[in-house]
């Protein structure tokens, strides 16, 4: 299986791809910046010239800016959902030709525990005793429900690729396809 490793630091990426080269992967570092559209199609036309097709997207991109809640403005707002919400749907839509050309193709978006609603709420977890992660928060809760949506039965069809969200440490417990596809590229 072909991994290819987006990342806005083409340096750092490199380095990470390296890394899991020598421990027996096959990792091909891109450029990839989520909020920047011409890198997102950039690195989709790079796939596509080498590979033809993508059977696995996996959208791992966040960034978390720690605001006291009652601080936390439009701008730190903007900022984060640009990243963790925006970036992960130009990236799924950039990609989605690619996706359609694979017999079984999965998308993996990467959300938090920090969104779950159940945990914030009680304060005697973590995410229940802190207030500074507003932006990054509710921004994963938009993922996890853009995953839902974008997964609808409505929706699943032979050329609509079925999402999956996950969260760190344990996967969703909506109905959401948790099958992956038998052949990787």
């Amino acid at each position: 299986m072909r991994v290819y490793l987006g990342s806005r630091d083409v340096e750092r990426g490199q380095v990470a791809a390296d890394e899991l080269t020598r421990e027996g992967a096959e990792v091909v570092a891109i450029a990839l910046d989520v909020t920047d559209d011409a890198s997102i199609v950039a690195a989709a036309r790079h796939i596509e010239d080498r590979e033809g097709l993508l059977d696995v997207l996996v959208s791992n991109a966040g960034v978390l800016h720690r605001v006291p809640a009652l601080e936390t403005d439009a701008a730190n707002m903007l900022a984060t959902y640009d990243v963790n919400v925006f970036g992960t749907v130009r990236t799924i839509h950039a990609f989605l030709p690619l996706l359609q050309r694979s017999p079984h193709p999965r998308i993996i978006n990467i959300t938090s525990t920090s969104a779950s609603m159940t945990l914030t709420s009680d304060p005697a977890t973590p995410f229940g005793q802190s207030d500074t992660i507003v932006a990054y928060a509710s921004s994963k809760a938009a993922v996890t429900m853009i995953s839902l949506q974008y997964a609808m039965p409505s929706g699943v069809t032979p050329r609509n690729p079925i999402l999956r969200s996950m969260r760190r440490r344990r996967a969703i417990s909506q109905p959401i396809s948790t099958a992956m596809p038998a052949r990787a590229r």
